[in-house]
């Protein structure tokens, strides 16, 4: 159908109110340790023999969620979950160990804050790992 008589297509992701990143819109304002590359539609995992990271650049509200979601693909290595609350880790859990494509999630029950939120993935005391990560959201 005709918009103002240009006809075209859209191809893209368009984020929900409870994304946090996804393929490229980064809402939660992702930024990189150095070591992980945000893409145009990914947040790339590239690192021989060190950890890389990405954090939250704003505060995010996880009250009233229950899960922060991760949809992301690797090889080797480990995942981990850090969520910092005035400079102090909260909540850590491993996820993942070896080769993973997918979607994991982390219990937030019982977190009624708002914090800055950051993911590790790669070499915690394991070997080399690279991916990529293509959504982040909350439910």
């Amino acid at each position: 159908m005709p918009i103002l008589g240009l006809i075209g297509t859209f191809e893209g992701y368009v984020p929900t109110a409870t994304d946090l990143y996804l393929r490229g819109n980064n809402p939660a304002g992702f930024t990189s340790n150095g070591n992980t590359i945000i893409d145009s539609g990914q947040i790339t995992l590239k690192s021989d023999n060190a950890s890389y990271a990405i954090s939250t650049a704003n505060v995010v509200n996880l009250t009233g969620f229950s899960h922060l979601n991760v949809e992301f693909y690797k090889t080797n290595g480990k995942a981990g979950f850090v969520n910092f609350h005035a400079g102090e880790a909260i909540a850590r859990n491993e996820i993942v160990t070896g080769s993973f494509t997918g979607t994991t999630s982390f219990n937030l029950s019982g977190l009624q804050l708002a914090t800055r939120i950051s993911l590790a993935f790669g070499y915690i005391g394991s070997t080399s790992s690279y991916g990529a990560v293509y959504r982040i959201w909350l439910s």
